[in-house]
């Protein structure tokens, strides 16, 4: 219940910002708690538990593998402990760990959230950059074998259970929003990648899409919530009509006073909201920026890329899976209330 609230929590701040430039709506990703393995402690068990003879084994591509066991298990370590799965995506990190992983909006790789996968005695596997996994579940590198990825367990062992679904964190989906034609020559939209470059009134730096400008009363360049717009050489003051370049140059009369400095943040999950629509890296994280390669439009403002419709199709959704875990719940208050009152007649 509590993950479904979190969903309806994030599902109605993006309906909120439907109509808000530049806001990039929120998705809540979520996480099963780790699967436990599930044993009969008592009478005989037919499970078979044996080792696979052949595993399934192929790739996802850009050094990524994808495993399948039909009666051993896999493992990894995460944040909740050790979790057991017969299917297994993973990757090698930058530290040479093996780890699950998720793929950015580019289609990239991304490890960073990922779980450490364990070898069959249960030590992280280090592996090179040029690992393999065999059909047998062997981890080869440099041309020998470092790790065997197969854990199987007793044969009291039947399955494995989970405790149900958790929030694991919120990122934010940076897909391009509708450009809209405003006229306005202080008025900019970024076509493709990239974050204008603007610093806080503390004099920090932070990230924007939201191009509607303004001059403040020192003839700077500024949001509107007054933070300054950053060029290649700093803050850009603006004496005149503004013309602007698809490049991010900017004229006045025909002459260039600066260029906006805008980047491409090329780790994208790290970025954070931090309040009015802008963006600041994680502290643990180091900034990966790249040049712009994209297009800035004068004229235009880019809308938020929240679709009113189906943000309203998902806060159906959770309302209607809220309501039948509130069923649930009351159901097994009803059977303990039944069983204290009918067992103390027996």
């Amino acid at each position: 219940m509590m993950t479904n609230q979190k969903k309806l929590d994030v599902t109605s701040n993006n309906m909120a910002n439907a109509s808000t430039s530049g806001f990039k709506k929120d998705e809540l990703i979520t996480k099963a708690f780790p699967e436990k393995l599930l044993s009969k402690i008592n009478g005989l068990s037919y499970s078979q538990n044996q080792r696979d003879k052949a595993i399934e084994v192929s790739q996802d591509g850009n050094g990524a593998w994808v495993v399948s066991s039909r009666q051993s298990f896999f493992t990894v370590d995460g944040s909740d402990g050790k979790s057991y799965s017969r299917d297994m995506k993973l990757a090698r990190d930058t530290e040479g760990y093996l780890k699950t992983y998720t793929r950015n909006m580019d289609s990239s790789v991304d490890t960073s959230k990922g779980y450490y996968v364990l070898d069959s005695s249960g030590k992280r596997v280090q592996a090179g950059a040029d690992f393999s996994i065999d059909t047998k579940g062997n981890v080869v590198s440099g041309g020998a074998t470092v790790a065997n990825l197969l854990y199987t367990p007793s044969r009291s062992i039947i399955g494995t259970i989970n405790g149900g679904m958790s929030v694991d964190y919120i990122k934010s989906n940076f897909l391009q929003g509708n450009l809209e034609q405003t006229n306005d020559k202080l008025d900019f939209a970024i076509k493709g990648s990239g974050f204008f470059e603007v610093q806080s009134q503390d004099g920090a730096k932070r990230y924007i899409r939201d191009g509607a400008f303004k001059i403040s009363s020192e003839g700077e360049l500024i949001t509107n919530e007054g933070m300054k717009v950053l060029g290649e050489n700093g803050p850009i003051r603006v004496e005149g009509e503004l013309e602007a370049k698809p490049d991010g140059s900017l004229y006045v009369g025909g002459e260039m006073i600066g260029k906006l400095r805008i980047v491409n943040v090329n780790n994208q999950d790290s970025l954070r909201k931090v309040g009015n629509n802008t963006y600041e890296i994680e502290p643990k994280n180091d900034p990966q920026l790249a040049p712009f390669d994209g297009e800035l439009v004068q004229g235009f403002i880019e809308g938020s890329n929240v679709n009113p419709v189906s943000e309203m199709i998902e806060m159906i959704e959770v309302m209607r899976n809220y309501e039948n875990a509130q069923k649930v719940i009351k159901t097994y208050d009803d059977i303990m209330a039944k069983a204290s009152t009918e067992l103390g007649k027996l």
